[in-house]
């Protein structure tokens, strides 16, 4: 994987009209989020509720977030819709993406991401559909340090 960029944060919620994302729904969803880590982005944290997604991401310098953000949520569209339960619009407007300041804010999203489940099912106890990397903290800090010297550099 070549170096990330700048973190980045990604939400999005269902429609208002959409049942809750089932178990398997979330699953499908966070198969979604996590198919390409560490080939188009450096996946930091994410969870999967019952009715919004979040993730904290640094994409790799061939992909714009805005790209990656489109795929998870045009690809989940896609098979979510196929229920018979779902109306075509699942998902309430594009989402909300917001450029971290890499380090200590970068790592305090990802605490707040997976930290979302516990406000939703208060024992917080074997749900699957929330995950942090290892080595996030050392990655962040590493795409700080590798921005500051693009902007050394530039």
């Amino acid at each position: 994987m070549s170096e990330p960029t700048h973190p980045w944060q990604f939400s999005i919620e269902l429609h208002p009209d959409q049942p809750p994302l089932s178990h398997q729904d979330r699953s499908l969803v966070a198969g979604a989020v996590g198919y390409f880590d560490r080939e188009r982005y450096a996946l930091h944290a994410w969870a999967v509720l019952d009715r919004s997604v979040h993730v904290v991401f640094s994409p790799t310098p061939t992909w714009r977030p805005s790209e990656l953000a489109a795929g998870w949520r045009r690809f989940t569209t896609t098979v979510l819709a196929e229920s018979p339960f779902r109306a075509a619009t699942v998902w309430r407007g594009e989402g909300a993406l917001r450029v971290l300041e890499a380090g200590a804010p970068a790592r305090a999203a990802c605490r707040e991401v997976l930290a979302l489940p516990r406000g939703h099912f208060p024992s917080g106890r074997g749900y699957g559909w929330v995950s942090a990397a290892v080595l996030a903290a050392e990655v962040l800090d590493q795409a700080s340090r590798v921005a500051e010297a693009r902007a050394v550099a530039s």
